[in-house]
């Protein structure tokens, strides 16, 4: 019988690790305290600084910004709005599902009504 040999043993706990969802990194910053130290104006790095480096989220684009697909079309309204610009709203996600903040910048700074969570 041959040796499990250490190198091949470390590797496959780390693959089992990374596979868990138990394993995978806890954002600490996500908390109550600090989405409410978050206010409207502040820049990305500001926010950053609060709440670590988040994720692109393009799911974060709501009804009200043209997501719908006759909004997207141009079906409805009157012409003023088939030429009214689309949203500029970059909008980011820190957490999962269960347990987020996202937030919506415009021209790199929070921007009002643009600031949510769930489960903090």
């Amino acid at each position: 019988m041959m040796p499990i040999r250490p190198k091949f043993l470390t590797l496959l706990l780390l693959a089992m690790c990374l596979s868990l969802p138990g394993c995978k990194k806890v954002n600490k910053d996500l908390t109550k305290v600090n989405f409410d130290k978050v206010k409207v104006g502040m820049t990305s790095g500001e926010v950053e600084a609060i709440l670590g480096r988040g994720e692109d989220d393009p799911e974060g684009l709501g009804l009200s910004e043209g997501s719908s697909v006759a909004g997207a079309a141009g079906i409805g309204g009157d012409l003023s709005s088939v030429s009214r610009p689309r949203s500029t709203t970059k909008w980011v996600k820190w957490g999962d599902d269960k347990k987020f903040i996202r937030i919506g910048f415009d021209n790199g700074k929070v921007a009002d009504g643009k600031i949510e969570s769930k489960g903090l």
